[in-house]
């Protein structure tokens, strides 16, 4: 199997996808978009609200992708082009996928990280998304429970805010 890049409309991702579905009854082929879990706080109340970790990107495995699949993804409202080139596509490379399958291993969806901070006052992550990716975290923001994560694909760099939650590790006495 091979995955495309698709850019789409912002926040229009769910939306896409049930359309291309619809559209491409192609067996074989799916349409996916990894979310995240964020803590927000909103006129003093907190919620637990998903949001795409690739805000504005839609994933396609499939086995190939034709001249007609291409076609018919243009005609599906809020595409923008697969990447790099929607005349041209090119499927994910090895070091893409990486981060695609890390975030799948925990399903669709990234929980929010279980993580604490050690004697020099840096993160530690316990269990969850954040697993595995300690090193590419630029920063932490502990009052939001957020960390900010440098991922690389296609060239780009983004930077992708995750949740944590600080678990107090118990002294012993």
């Amino acid at each position: 199997m091979q995955y495309y890049a698709i850019q789409v409309m912002s926040g229009r991702e769910d939306r896409f996808i049930e359309m291309g579905n619809a559209l491409l009854d192609t067996e074989g082929s799916k349409f996916f978009t990894p979310k995240r879990e964020l803590q927000t706080k909103k006129n003093g109340v907190k919620k637990r609200r998903l949001y795409p970790v690739f805000t504005g990107y839609v994933f396609l495995e499939t086995n190939e992708i034709s001249i007609k699949m291409c076609n018919d993804l243009k005609r599906i409202k809020y595409f923008s082009k697969i990447l790099p080139n929607t005349k041209s596509p090119r499927s994910l490379t090895e070091n893409d996928l990486v981060y695609i399958k890390h975030f799948l291993n925990f399903g669709n969806v990234a929980r929010i990280s279980k993580a604490t901070f050690n004697e020099n006052n840096r993160i530690v992550i316990l269990e969850g998304a954040l697993k595995g990716l300690e090193g590419k975290i630029i920063k932490v923001d502990k009052r939001k429970g957020r960390a900010k994560v440098q991922l690389d694909m296609y060239k780009d760099s983004f930077s992708i805010d995750f949740g944590f939650e600080v678990i107090q590790s118990i002294d012993k006495n």
